[in-house]
C-alpha cells in the first residue's frame, strides 16, 4: 500500500516525524510473521467449502440448482466466511512514556507498534482505530485514508500528564461499535489498577476482547546506573518528586517492587481471562508485534 505524503498543513518537522513513523511501520508490518485471516465459521461469503444435503429450513438462495439438475436431488452450498477483524488501539500517552532515546523511547515504540498493527490489518482488509489517554480518537475503519489519519495522529503526539486509562477505556463503545480486539499499549505506571482492569471487565461483558501490553524500557527494568543520581518521578506533581540515592544500595527493593507490579498486573488480569504481554522498547519492534501476533494478537474469531 502507498501512503504519500501530501499533506502541505504538515510542518516540516511532523512531515519528517509521519514519514519515518510510516516506514517504521510498514517495514516492521511486512517484516513480522501475520496470519490474521481466515476463519472455521460457516456464512454467506467469500469461499465455497463443501455441499450439504438441502434439510428444511436452509436458504433457498444456496440451493445449488446445477447439481439439482444432475442429480434431481437439492446441496445446498456452504461456504467459508472470511471475516473482518476489528481493532481498537489505545496508546498511553502520559509523560512517563517519555523516557528513553531514540528507538527505545517508550512513546516512539508504542506509536510504532499501533502504526504498525493498523497497517497490517488495513492492508490486509480488516479495520483498525485509535484512542489515546490524551484525547485522540478516530472510530475503527478499514480504508487507506482511514489508515493515514491513524498514522498521521500518532506521529503528532507528545508526552502530556497522566494516564487515566479507566476513563480512558471508558470511552471504548464510541469507537467500537461491534466487537473488537482492544489493544492497550502502556508502561502501566502510575495506573489505577483495579479500576482499569474493572473497565477492561466491563468491556469484555459487552463482547469485546481487551488485551494489555506493558511496555518498559531496558533501564526501568534492570536499573543498571553505578553511581549516586537524582531521581525523579516524571508525572509527579509541580515540583517534580526528586531523590538523590545510590541505584546498588537500592536496586534489590526496586526490582523486587517491579516484579510485584508486573505479576499484580498478570494475576489480575488473569483472573479476568484477559491477555497480558510484556515488552522490552529495547527489541526490534519486528520481533515484539510478531510475538503479538503468535501470542495476545492472535485472533479469536467467531461466536463466543
Amino acid at each position: 500500500m502507498s501512503l504519500p505524503l501530501e499533506d502541505a498543513l504538515l510542518d516540516a518537522e511532523l512531515t519528517e516525524r509521519l514519514a519515518a513513523l510510516e516506514l517504521r511501520a510498514r517495514v516492521t508490518a511486512e517484516g513480522a510473521l501475520a496470519g490474521l485471516h481466515r476463519s472455521p465459521r460457516r456464512g454467506a461469503s467469500v469461499e465455497f467449502a463443501e455441499h450439504k444435503e438441502y434439510a428444511p429450513g436452509d436458504e433457498l438462495r444456496h440451493v445449488d440448482w446445477k447439481t439439482y439438475g444432475r442429480t434431481d436431488r437439492m446441496y445446498v452450498k456452504r461456504f467459508e466466511e472470511e471475516t473482518e477483524l476489528h481493532a481498537l488501539i489505545v496508546v498511553d500517552t502520559s509523560e512517563s512514556m517519555r523516557y528513553g532515546d531514540g528507538a527505545t523511547d517508550k512513546l516512539r515504540f508504542a506509536s510504532t507498534l499501533a502504526a504498525s498493527i493498523a497497517y497490517l490489518l488495513v492492508t490486509r482488509r480488516d479495520r483498525a482505530g485509535l484512542l489515546t489517554t490524551s484525547g485522540d480518537a478516530l472510530p475503527i475503519g478499514g480504508r487507506p485514508s482511514h489508515l493515514r489519519r491513524i498514522v498521521t495522529a500518532l506521529a503528532a503526539v507528545t508526552p502530556h500528564g497522566h494516564a487515566d486509562l479507566p476513563a480512558t477505556l471508558r470511552r471504548v463503545p464510541q469507537l467500537a461499535s461491534r466487537r473488537s480486539q482492544i489493544v492497550v499499549l502502556s508502561d502501566l505506571l502510575d495506573v489505577d489498577r483495579d479500576a482499569t482492569i474493572a473497565a477492561a471487565r466491563s468491556l469484555r461483558a459487552h463482547g469485546h476482547d481487551p488485551i494489555f501490553v506493558q511496555l518498559l524500557h531496558p533501564d526501568e527494568r534492570t536499573l543498571p546506573f553505578t553511581e549516586t543520581a537524582w531521581f525523579e518521578a516524571i508525572e509527579a506533581d509541580a515540583p517534580p518528586a526528586r531523590v538523590l540515592a545510590d541505584p546498588r544500595a537500592v536496586r534489590r527493593a526496586y526490582l523486587d517492587e517491579l516484579a510485584r507490579l508486573v505479576e499484580g498486573w498478570r494475576t489480575q488480569l488473569g483472573a479476568a481471562r484477559i491477555p497480558f504481554a510484556e515488552l522490552d522498547t529495547g527489541a526490534p519492534t519486528i520481533e515484539a508485534l510478531t510475538a503479538l501476533l503468535s501470542g495476545a494478537l492472535a485472533p479469536r474469531r467467531g461466536a463466543r
